[in-house]
């Protein structure tokens, strides 16, 4: 085997052995995946393709695929064209199967709604997500899903709105969950276009586009609530729930929770709206505004939080701690609420722990790619979500590319690496731990990068090239506030003192760490951060899909990946910055 340059055998056979073979085979659904993307691509180039058509070439290729299985064990078969035979039958089928299924589930307006006006509508909503209201305004909105309409518009039935109503002074807005009948205009939402120049066009584009990612074409506005009903005890209890931790949440030493005390709450609840303007921007421009949305980071620091305390339980066994780890993920998600991207992390976790609880290989990459098969299965507009894709693109990086690239960097970098671990002195063992923790987020961060940098120039105008140095100091820091957070809460819950005491320190050092990232965030140099605009719109996610298939498709069988295996992901964003984006 051909060595790497100044990398030991030894250390050549760790990446050998590490290095992730057979894909495809341990994760099948891989090829799930494939049909399922390449059907939601063609139905969104292509919309209005008959189903029932769809459909029934669909069958033909799912029963050729079928006759091939039942004739493979036949030993005169070519196994080369076997293979390809039965794949090209099994990819059209599902692709065929999965463009239908996105032509009956997602419902785009007719063309003739664009040339209507504005019209008075009374609806049946049921509140889906409580957008936080804005202080010089007395109107709240969210997104609402129409329970029932008036048979002029029926086709609205079903569908998602975004709705506007007065609010009281001092009044609320409808919880999520809420059913509300809302008498107001009903109004067409065309698409927008961007216009970098003119920053509340591009901010009301790009809210433009969020809607329509989420299904809202309409909006019914300026009305007034005729009746409500409220939710049902599940997500009343949930609400209860979040207004009792964050209220634990800001219960600290009075000066650090007057600075910090919006920009700690909205990390540890995922409310990035808390934010003021002046934060919002900074950790916009910096890179840190996808700290606020809560996500693997979050799921993944609870998770072992509370796994480290339950393996020190004394007779418990192993899967009833993973249980019980499970549930408290998806609890916390939900008081979070029930965030799509804080779904999509909880459904991730379950399908790994599924695959273990059955006895398969416990793969991560089979986990996540079964987790976005489903989460586009349910929801199929999860595709055009800025939120899957960024999340999708960053992990999948971090288990296909950051593994090896850690164990090439420990191979050629490692202090003292060529001496025993039992020989190091007590000093060169701390050295190498603070080595080993920053190499292991510094590849992290570094991963991170190559997987959201052009979603980031494509979905929010902006790319900075610091962003790695920056993530260095504010990931450690996040999860330090998560830790503080969890320590705060569970400590708080109890109620009484000595408990409540210690919640009221561990919010002090949540508090005073985010104060620190504030800092970092707002002190780095805007001269740093570039605007910059993507032509055509959706070429960075498909430079992020070049990427994540350069990671996955050119990993070597049999040998340690080479220089030029860690520099490709590199290559395809150089060419695709240079081929399509373009300054502000």
């Amino acid at each position: 085997m051909a060595r790497m340059g100044g990398v030991r055998p030894e250390a050549q056979q760790d990446l050998k052995k590490s290095a992730p073979t057979m894909v495809a085979r341990r994760a099948p659904v891989l090829w799930v995946a494939a049909a399922v993307l390449a059907g939601y691509l063609g139905a969104t180039a292509w919309p209005g393709a008959p189903t029932a058509v769809l459909a029934r070439v669909a069958l033909v290729f799912a029963v050729g695929a079928l006759g091939l299985a039942a004739k493979a064990p036949r030993p005169e078969w070519n196994e080369r064209k076997f293979a390809v035979g039965w794949g090209a039958c099994f990819l059209v089928a599902g692709m065929l199967l999965a463009w239908a299924w996105h032509e009956t589930r997602v419902r785009v307006p007719a063309a003739e709604w664009a040339g209507l006006p504005e019209r008075e509508a009374t609806l049946t909503l049921r509140v889906k997500h409580v957008f936080v209201p804005r202080a010089d305004t007395d109107y709240a909105g969210g997104l609402a899903e129409v329970v029932d309409a008036p048979e002029v518009f029926e086709e609205l039935r079903s569908a998602t709105v975004l709705y506007r109503v007065r609010v009281s002074p001092g009044g609320t807005s409808p919880p999520r969950g809420a059913t509300i009948v809302e008498k107001g205009v009903l109004d067409y939402l065309p698409a927008l276009t961007p216009n970098p120049a003119d920053p509340n066009a591009e901010a009301a584009a790009r809210f433009r586009a969020y809607l329509h990612a989420q299904g809202a074409w309409f909006e019914l506005g300026r009305g007034r609530v005729l009746s409500s009903t409220p939710p049902d005890a599940w997500t009343r209890w949930l609400a209860t729930a979040h207004a009792r931790i964050e209220a634990i949440l800001r219960e600290g030493p009075e000066g650090l929770e007057n600075d910090y005390g919006n920009i700690y709450t909205a990390l540890l609840l995922g409310e990035p709206a808390l934010l003021v303007p002046a934060q919002r921007t900074a950790l916009t421009v910096s890179g840190g505004i996808y700290l606020f949305a809560i996500s693997g980071l979050h799921v993944g620091v609870l998770s072992l939080a509370v796994w480290w305390v339950l393996r020190r339980m004394p007779g418990l066994p192993h899967a009833a701690g993973e249980v019980i780890t499970l549930a408290v993920a998806w609890l916390y998600v939900e008081i979070a609420g029930g965030t799509t991207s804080g779904r999509r992390v909880a459904l991730m976790l379950t399908f790994y722990l599924i695959g273990k609880w059955l006895g398969r290989a416990r793969s991560p990459l089979a986990a996540v790619v079964a987790a976005g098969v489903a989460t586009l299965i349910v929801d199929p507009l999860a595709l055009n979500n800025s939120g899957f894709e960024l999340s999708y693109s960053v992990v999948l990086g971090l288990i296909l590319y950051a593994p090896l690239l850690y164990t090439a960097v420990e191979a050629r970098w490692k202090p003292w690496r060529d001496v025993p671990e039992s020989s190091h002195a007590p000093w060169q063992k701390c050295v190498v731990w603070l080595w080993e923790k920053f190499a292991g987020m510094a590849v992290t961060s570094w991963t991170a990068v190559l997987g959201s940098a052009p979603l980031t120039a494509e979905f929010f105008g902006t790319f900075s090239g610091p962003i790695l140095f920056i993530n260095l100091l504010l990931f450690p820091l996040t999860c330090v506030a998560l830790w503080a957070g969890a320590v705060a809460v569970a400590a708080g819950l109890g109620g009484f003192a000595p408990l409540t005491w210690l919640a009221w320190l561990a919010n002090g050092a949540g508090l005073a760490v985010v104060g620190l990232m504030q800092d970092i965030a707002l002190r780095a140099p805007s001269r740093l951060f570039a605007q910059v605009e993507i032509i055509p719109p959706w070429a960075g996610s498909l430079a992020a899909l070049a990427v994540v298939l350069a990671m996955l498709l050119a990993q070597p069988k049999d040998r340690a990946p080479r220089w030029w295996y860690f520099a490709l992901p590199v290559a395809i964003l150089a060419v695709a910055a240079v081929l399509t984006v373009r300054a502000v």
